[in-house]
């Protein structure tokens, strides 16, 4: 038994029609039983790869404010805990909801779209996201700590942003190279996750995965 898409005055004889739900939770069955692991490998362990790419990202950033804001070993963990495992959480949801879905259930007939819908999320929460919540954080620490002479940023929130931008200022070639890194650790996860599915229906209905995948 095996779920495929159809219009309906495609559908044969004697099939079932199920909901989006069902289909999802059927092909999320199959996937986790299928007998050659390799085969969905990137389906099973992608999202975990991006969420640890997330991490890894959060945490350079985080180090970067870190130092700039003299904090050294005060509030390590009250500072890198947040601002990594938000972000994280949150990319494994967009991906999981946004990407993932789309993939497994094959909805989407354009898989650059997929690729580069993907590619945003994770440069979102791998970057942008933990960029913003970094110096606020940070900023937070050092005057509970009072490491830094800032502001509070809702007094003085122009004087508070001038001084986030003098800090951004020798970061920012490193941080678009993490934005590069996310956008490929996201658009590749995402193709191999195609690639999976593929490889699957190849068994299941004998469909031509370079076909499908037009490369």
């Amino acid at each position: 038994m095996a779920v495929n898409r159809a219009k309906y005055n495609e559908i044969p004889k004697g099939a079932k029609i199920i909901g989006e739900n069902e289909a999802l939770q059927f092909q999320t069955d199959l996937i986790q039983r299928w007998p050659n692991k390799s085969d969905t490998f990137a389906v099973r362990y992608g999202m975990y790869f991006l969420y640890g790419a997330t991490m890894i990202s959060g945490i350079i950033i985080t180090r970067h404010f870190r130092k700039k804001f003299l904090l050294y070993n005060y509030g390590k963990f009250m500072s890198l805990i947040p601002i990594t495992i938000i972000p994280a959480t949150t990319g494994i949801f967009f991906h999981s909801e946004f990407v993932l879905r789309d993939v497994v259930l094959r909805k989407n007939v354009c898989p650059t779209c997929l690729e580069l819908r993907s590619a945003a999320f994770q440069t979102f929460t791998g970057t942008v996201f933990p960029a913003i919540l970094a110096p606020m954080g940070c900023a937070s620490l050092s005057q509970y700590f009072g490491t830094y002479n800032i502001p509070n940023i809702l007094k003085e929130p122009k004087v508070v942003f001038t001084e986030f931008g003098k800090m951004f200022k020798p970061f920012r070639t490193k941080l678009w190279y993490l934005f590069l890194a996310q956008a490929f650790c996201g658009s590749a996860v995402t193709y191999l996750e195609m690639r999976s599915v593929m490889l699957i229906d190849k068994e299941l209905f004998g469909q031509s995965e370079e076909t499908e995948l037009n490369v």
